[in-house]
């Protein structure tokens, strides 16, 4: 296991089931796992002490959502708001439902909560993408008349 993609740390092992001529299956259960990106490879020791790793897998974690919005149905202005005072420079952006940027914003660093003007945009329903301390979330929300 790794959060780098460089570094590995040995989380177990599994006793391989020796020579076979059938596929073998085997599992093992990561607990705790941290979040972010955890990159992960198996390393297999032949009978005469040769090594092989196999191709690197990512999985991303991510926990609760630390960004909400309010109200989710609106007229002029979104409230966007953080569990915590955001480290870095945020990047907030709209898209359509057809995927195009509609609106694009940056907000200073050690807010939690910001009020997003949306009066002039159409009718219809949009994504809120809010890039904060190096995570992406996307949020739906309905602009009214």
């Amino acid at each position: 296991h790794s959060t780098d993609g460089q570094s590995y740390q040995v989380l177990g092992k599994v006793r391989g089931a020796g020579i076979s001529v059938e596929s073998q299956y085997y599992s093992f259960v990561h607990d705790a796992v941290p979040l972010g990106k955890n990159y992960y490879r198996l390393r297999q020791v032949d009978f005469d002490g040769a090594v092989t790793h196999s191709f690197q897998v990512v999985v991303e974690v991510k926990g609760d959502n630390p960004v909400s919005i309010r109200p989710t149905s609106v007229d002029d202005v979104l409230q966007i708001s953080f569990e915590a005072p955001i480290r870095k420079d945020v990047l907030v952006q709209v898209f359509d439902v057809a995927g195009r940027k509609v609106l694009s914003h940056s907000m200073a660093a050690d807010t939690d909560s910001y009020g997003l003007r949306v009066q002039h945009l159409q009718a219809g329903l949009y994504f809120l993408q809010v890039d904060a301390n190096g995570q992406v979330h996307t949020l739906k929300f309905v602009k009214n008349k």
